[in-house]
């Protein structure tokens, strides 16, 4: 086996990466970017394309963009040398401001990414598998690969595994809070049937919404109401369960 052993060195500190998201991201970067094709056709979702770019205060570098969302929202992002991350970030940021735009944070991104049922290490906690947070269909079926064999076993393929969820309150004015537990109606006590993972105000939808895992995951809970028992705050809300992708699932946005 002495053929198969590697080494690896990562290089992620030798690049900055400026992400560009927003209906007018493509706009922007077509202006700032011009070497590259930023349309649709030339440059669709998940594609990685490379240019040269004449930067602020006279830098010019050679710089990679990949076509990937976080946000949701159409995006790119842009990777060029470490030392060149404040040229990038100037050159950018001129153009998203003549363009009415703004920097946005992890706030901003994390009701951004709940509204698109997007995960991250709230949901991912170490005992969520592919079905568990929606993803089997990226497992390949003809492949071999790390935990393939282990999510076929029994106990990761039960119909009650807790799956990933999106919640609204009943009460479109009410809130709740992240790690409230999910319960039956009837039975509000102990474990419940599952918990809330993140919580936000929806921009979009006009509401609080949360994200969670519950038992049998949206199937199960179709037309049926559960309460986010929160003892700790010391309320209960009755809520229902929907799709994760409560905004735009059909990722019109992201890939328009």
């Amino acid at each position: 086996m002495q053929d198969l052993k590697v080494h690896l060195t990562s290089v992620t500190d030798q690049w900055a990466a400026v992400a560009v998201a927003g209906p007018a991201a493509r706009a922007v970067l077509a202006s700032c970017l011009p070497s590259l094709d930023w349309s649709d056709d030339a440059f669709p979702f998940m594609a990685v394309r490379s240019g040269e770019a004449s930067l602020s205060d006279g830098v010019s570098s050679l710089f990679h963009a990949a076509r990937i969302s976080f946000s949701g929202e159409r995006a790119w992002e842009v990777y060029v040398p470490a030392d060149k991350g404040r040229a990038l970030w100037d050159h950018l940021y001129q153009g998203v401001q003549a363009a009415g735009g703004c920097a946005y944070g992890m706030e901003a991104l994390g009701a951004l990414r709940i509204e698109k049922g997007h995960v991250t290490g709230a949901e991912l906690d170490g005992r969520v598998t592919l079905e568990d947070a929606g993803f089997g269909k990226m497992a390949s079926k003809t492949k071999n690969y790390i935990g393939a064999a282990l999510r076929k076993r029994p106990e990761l393929t039960r119909d009650d595994r807790k799956k990933l969820v999106g919640i609204l309150p009943k009460d479109r004015s009410q809130t709740f809070g992240a790690g409230a537990i999910l319960c039956a109606a009837d039975h509000i006590a102990g474990f419940g049937e599952g918990w809330v993972t993140a919580v936000t105000h929806s921009p979009a939808l006009g509401h609080w919404i949360g994200l969670g895992f519950v038992s049998g995951g949206v199937e199960a809970w179709e037309g049926r109401e559960i309460v986010i028992a929160d003892p700790v705050r010391g309320s209960q809300t009755i809520a229902e369960i929907v799709s994760p992708h409560m905004f735009d699932p059909k990722n019109e946005r992201l890939k328009g």
